[in-house]
């Protein structure tokens, strides 16, 4: 204990202004930096805010230019592990999705129950597993169908079957945003299609995934790579991940998101024996490389 009250007071005496110490004097820290021997610059250039600034800032500007948010966390403790967040209010693509599967996954307790594809409404760009009005399939199948190919068609189905219509699955949304305290969060569809009333940050988007990552259900769907699902009539819808990281050692999910207006974002989970780390990517042009290279700073600058 004496030595953690030495560091952060040490910690303390360097850090600018404007910095940000993730540290409570009370906790014991499930995570520790490798080095902490300089606090120098530790507001990096482009918003970064590292736990314990010990790296050249080369290393974080180089991985992650083009993201405009970014927040990665200890899946276990919560602990931040390093930050850049330059909006609040940024659209999410089809890590929307990730609120369409927490209502699903917390109302619908039989998962084999059948769900009827609706009238659906496609728009351009949209990512789909091929449903048809009329297509009858399990809510299991179609959770998959939503997080597997993040088939927009999947969330319509969804939404449309448990709340009668895709406003009233949104009201919802919105208000479990509310009561999960994602006071950054806003939504205007179950889908992520663009639209200025659809939004989140990088905060908020990755403490619904990590809620979202206790349900077995859930973690088990977002780290499958391919799988095949079937309508009650026997109709095979083939899904492939739209995650790459699922090919790279050690990653297990979660979710992409891509729109004209959102840029590209992603939520990932890497894991490796006791290390766990949930990150959030968001309006990038590299989502996957950026992600890589910010697991790859992480895993040099810090022990579990």
């Amino acid at each position: 204990m004496r030595e953690l009250l030495l560091l952060v007071s040490i910690v303390l005496g360097q850090l600018a202004p404007n910095s940000h110490l993730l540290v409570q004097m009370d906790q014991k820290l499930r995570v520790t930096p490798k080095a902490a021997t300089s606090m120098e610059g530790a507001t990096l250039p482009g918003g970064w805010h590292p736990l314990v600034a010990s790296p050249t800032k080369t290393v974080l500007e180089d991985y992650t230019a083009s993201a405009q948010a970014v927040y990665s966390i200890d899946l276990e403790s919560n602990e931040v592990l390093t930050s850049k967040d330059l909006g609040d209010h940024l659209q999410i693509a089809s890590l929307t999705k990730l609120m369409t599967a927490y209502i699903i996954l917390k109302e619908e307790k039989n998962l084999d129950k059948v769900f009827t594809v609706p009238a659906l409404e496609p728009q351009v760009g949209d990512s789909v597993i091929y449903l048809t009005t009329g297509d009858e399939l399990t809510v299991s199948d179609l959770l998959r169908g939503l997080l597997i190919p993040s088939g927009s068609d999947a969330a319509q189905t969804l939404a449309a079957n448990n709340a009668g219509s895709l406003p009233a699955f949104v009201a919802k949304m919105n208000t479990v945003a509310t009561e999960l305290n994602l006071t950054n969060t806003h939504f205007a569809n179950p889908v992520g299609w663009d639209d200025s009333a659809n939004y989140s940050s990088a905060k908020d988007v990755t403490e619904l995934a990590r809620i979202l990552l206790r349900n077995k259900t859930f973690a088990e769907i977002v780290k499958t790579k391919s799988t095949a699902v079937y309508s009650t009539t026997g109709r095979k819808f083939n899904l492939e991940t739209t995650n790459q990281l699922l090919y790279s050692p050690s990653y297990e999910g979660v979710k992409t998101g891509y729109t004209l207006g959102a840029g590209e974002c992603l939520v990932s989970l890497y894991v490796d024996g006791n290390t766990q780390v949930l990150t959030t990517v968001l309006g990038s042009s590299n989502r996957f490389g950026e992600t890589d290279g910010i697991k790859g700073w992480i895993l040099g600058h810090f022990s579990w």
